[in-house]
Protein backbone atom coordinates (compact mmCIF):
# COMPACT_ATOMS: atom_id res chain seq x y z
CA UNK A 1 0.00 0.00 0.00
CA UNK A 2 0.92 3.48 -0.50
CA UNK A 3 2.10 5.78 2.74
CA UNK A 4 -0.40 8.83 0.83
CA UNK A 5 -3.64 7.66 -1.60
CA UNK A 6 -5.85 10.48 -2.62
CA UNK A 7 -9.33 9.59 -4.90
CA UNK A 8 -11.80 12.19 -5.62
CA UNK A 9 -15.27 11.23 -4.58
CA UNK A 10 -17.18 13.76 -6.17
CA UNK A 11 -15.90 17.06 -8.10
CA UNK A 12 -15.96 18.73 -4.61
CA UNK A 13 -14.72 16.55 -2.76
CA UNK A 14 -11.83 14.51 -1.89
CA UNK A 15 -9.96 11.56 0.38
CA UNK A 16 -6.54 11.39 1.20
CA UNK A 17 -5.12 8.43 3.20
CA UNK A 18 -2.15 8.42 5.21
CA UNK A 19 -0.44 5.49 7.17
CA UNK A 20 1.03 6.71 10.42
CA UNK A 21 4.18 5.21 12.33
CA UNK A 22 3.44 1.66 13.64
CA UNK A 23 4.79 -0.15 16.53
CA UNK A 24 6.07 -3.38 16.28
CA UNK A 25 6.37 -6.15 18.89
CA UNK A 26 7.23 -9.28 18.87
CA UNK A 27 3.81 -12.00 18.65
CA UNK A 28 3.44 -15.83 18.72
CA UNK A 29 5.13 -17.97 16.08
CA UNK A 30 7.69 -15.35 14.99
CA UNK A 31 5.59 -12.94 13.95
CA UNK A 32 4.87 -9.24 14.83
CA UNK A 33 2.17 -7.34 16.11
CA UNK A 34 2.00 -3.78 15.31
CA UNK A 35 -0.21 -0.55 16.43
CA UNK A 36 -0.31 2.33 13.90
CA UNK A 37 -2.97 4.98 13.39
CA UNK A 38 -4.40 5.62 9.87
CA UNK A 39 -5.49 8.94 8.71
CA UNK A 40 -8.11 9.98 6.70
CA UNK A 41 -8.47 13.40 5.20
CA UNK A 42 -11.79 14.39 3.89
CA UNK A 43 -11.30 17.94 1.76
CA UNK A 44 -14.92 19.23 0.86
CA UNK A 45 -15.91 22.37 -1.02
CA UNK A 46 -17.57 25.29 1.27
CA UNK A 47 -19.76 26.44 -1.50
CA UNK A 48 -21.54 22.80 -2.87
CA UNK A 49 -23.48 21.57 0.25
CA UNK A 50 -21.42 23.31 2.68
CA UNK A 51 -21.34 21.59 6.35
CA UNK A 52 -23.69 19.32 5.60
CA UNK A 53 -22.58 17.62 3.22
CA UNK A 54 -18.96 17.23 4.50
CA UNK A 55 -19.88 15.54 7.71
CA UNK A 56 -22.25 13.63 5.27
CA UNK A 57 -19.44 12.51 3.91
CA UNK A 58 -17.13 11.74 6.95
CA UNK A 59 -20.38 9.74 8.36
CA UNK A 60 -20.16 7.16 5.19
CA UNK A 61 -16.41 6.88 5.62
CA UNK A 62 -16.37 6.36 8.97
CA UNK A 63 -19.40 3.34 8.72
CA UNK A 64 -16.77 2.24 5.75
CA UNK A 65 -13.94 2.12 7.46
CA UNK A 66 -15.37 1.53 11.24
CA UNK A 67 -14.05 -2.43 12.27
CA UNK A 68 -12.56 -3.03 8.94
CA UNK A 69 -10.52 -6.24 8.87
CA UNK A 70 -8.23 -7.83 6.23
CA UNK A 71 -5.84 -10.42 6.23
CA UNK A 72 -3.06 -8.40 8.08
CA UNK A 73 -4.65 -6.05 9.77
CA UNK A 74 -7.67 -5.35 11.89
CA UNK A 75 -9.70 -3.47 14.29
CA UNK A 76 -9.66 0.07 12.63
CA UNK A 77 -11.53 2.30 15.13
CA UNK A 78 -11.92 5.95 14.97
CA UNK A 79 -9.86 7.76 17.71
CA UNK A 80 -9.91 11.60 17.06
CA UNK A 81 -11.16 13.44 14.69
CA UNK A 82 -10.39 17.43 13.86
CA UNK A 83 -12.04 19.55 11.79
CA UNK A 84 -9.88 22.43 9.81
CA UNK A 85 -12.24 24.93 8.53
CA UNK A 86 -9.42 28.17 8.09
CA UNK A 87 -9.28 27.73 4.13
CA UNK A 88 -12.00 30.37 3.00
CA UNK A 89 -13.72 27.82 0.36
CA UNK A 90 -13.23 24.24 1.98
CA UNK A 91 -13.91 22.11 4.94
CA UNK A 92 -11.43 19.73 6.12
CA UNK A 93 -12.22 17.02 8.45
CA UNK A 94 -9.28 14.82 9.40
CA UNK A 95 -10.28 11.74 11.11
CA UNK A 96 -7.51 9.38 13.27
CA UNK A 97 -8.40 5.68 13.18
CA UNK A 98 -6.37 2.92 15.41
CA UNK A 99 -5.38 -0.16 13.70
CA UNK A 100 -3.25 -3.45 14.65
CA UNK A 101 -1.13 -4.93 12.02
CA UNK A 102 -0.18 -8.84 11.75
CA UNK A 103 3.24 -9.73 10.22
CA UNK A 104 3.79 -13.23 9.85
Amino acid sequence: MCPNTKRAVSDSSKVQLEFGKIEWAPFQGGSQRGRGIVTIHLVTDWTEGGYDAAFDLAHRVYKALDGLSGESFNGLSLVETNTNHNHEEILESIDSYAVRYLLR
